[in-house]
């Protein structure tokens, strides 16, 4: 009898993965314990294992394509000439479809008035980030733009160890402030960033931003 075979979970905390390569092509017999592909995760590269033996009938995930754990990524039969059209019909509705930008009824633009601000250019409004990596990047407050392009994973996926480089780049270049110095800047609207410290090793103290607090304005023109 036909039947999907999932991705397995390959680790604990997996919760996806990307087919980096297939071992096995469709018409092919497999025994159990086969190696049939290869799978990148946020950990390692790591081989999918045959827990079957049957038909490589059809492969349904492309390599290069991410899908949860158990999803179905191909089909598998006991012989080479099972119909398996119910499975493919299926297989659209259940296998994840790689993402596509959604179509927009376009609407009447409004008149446009000018604008000082850069504008975002359209290739960092999507970005390729498995979902550990875009959970540990909110939680570190890492601005997902500031990702593109730092991804080291498969087709420049962003993975966990590039958002904590990211994250160690943006500590590294905030100004060193004292608690009592950020609370007050917090409270009084001064930006913290452009107030010079004079405390140990240039840190910014409290008496800093009451200084800047209490700076004459420039005139204006």
């Amino acid at each position: 009898m036909a039947e999907f075979f999932n991705l397995p979970m390959l680790g604990q905390t997996m919760e996806e993965g990307t087919i980096t390569r297939w071992l096995k092509a469709e018409g092919d017999y497999i025994r159990r314990g086969d190696i049939i592909a290869e799978v990148m995760t946020d950990k390692a590269n790591l081989e999918v294992d045959a827990t079957f033996e049957g038909y490589l009938r059809k492969i349904l995930v492309p390599e290069g394509e991410t899908v949860p754990v158990n999803a179905p990524i191909a089909i598998v039969s006991k012989s080479p000439d099972e119909d398996i059209s119910s499975l493919l019909t299926s297989a659209v509705e259940t296998v994840p479809q790689p993402a596509e930008p959604a179509t927009e009824v376009k609407q009447p633009e409004p008149a446009r008035v000018p604008s000082t601000e850069p504008s975002v250019p359209a290739s960092e409004e999507r970005l390729f980030i498995s979902p550990r990596a875009r959970r540990l990047a909110r939680e570190k407050g890492v601005p997902i733009q500031a990702l593109a392009g730092k991804g080291s994973g498969p087709q420049g996926r962003i993975l966990e160890r590039d958002v904590e480089a990211v994250w160690q780049e943006l500590v590294s270049s905030r100004p060193r402030v004292t608690p009592l110095a950020e609370k007050v800047a917090a409270e009084t609207g001064v930006d913290i960033t452009a107030v010079a410290g004079t405390g140990v090793g240039g840190r910014v103290t409290k008496e800093d931003v009451l200084r800047a607090t209490t700076a004459p304005a420039l005139p204006t023109s």
